[in-house]
């Protein structure tokens, strides 16, 4: 793996992290979101394991087409919530963000050249 490669590796690693505290702690109003979009309480803190998890494997080589998978999953997911609900901006845009680092450490493992 590149320099480049493992650094954009840490940075998603480091996103997915931070989404996974701000499900499991309910910052920014998570346990309401979920709540309005009809969702158990559980299914916050299974999303939050779910990226936590995704999180450790895309920093380790040898899983992290795994996690990159995993990870894509849990995006599709919310992305589809946020369009079925419309969702505004403030929460479509980092979601989308969140897939744009997943599209680039696809391409970055060389998986979409």
């Amino acid at each position: 793996m590149s320099a480049w490669a493992i650094g954009l590796s840490i940075v998603t690693a480091l996103a997915f992290t931070a989404a996974a505290a701000a499900n499991a702690f309910d910052l920014g109003g998570t346990a309401k979101n979920f709540r309005d979009w009809g969702y158990p309480r559980a299914w916050r803190f299974i999303t939050a394991l779910l990226e936590l998890a995704g999180a450790a494997m895309i920093v380790v080589p040898q899983t992290r087409p795994a996690g990159v998978a995993l990870l894509g999953a849990v995006i599709v997911g919310a992305v589809a919530t946020l369009v079925r609900f419309r969702a505004g901006w403030s929460h479509l845009a980092p979601a989308l963000g969140f897939g744009l680092l997943l599209i680039a450490e696809s391409v970055s493992a060389g998986w979409f050249i």
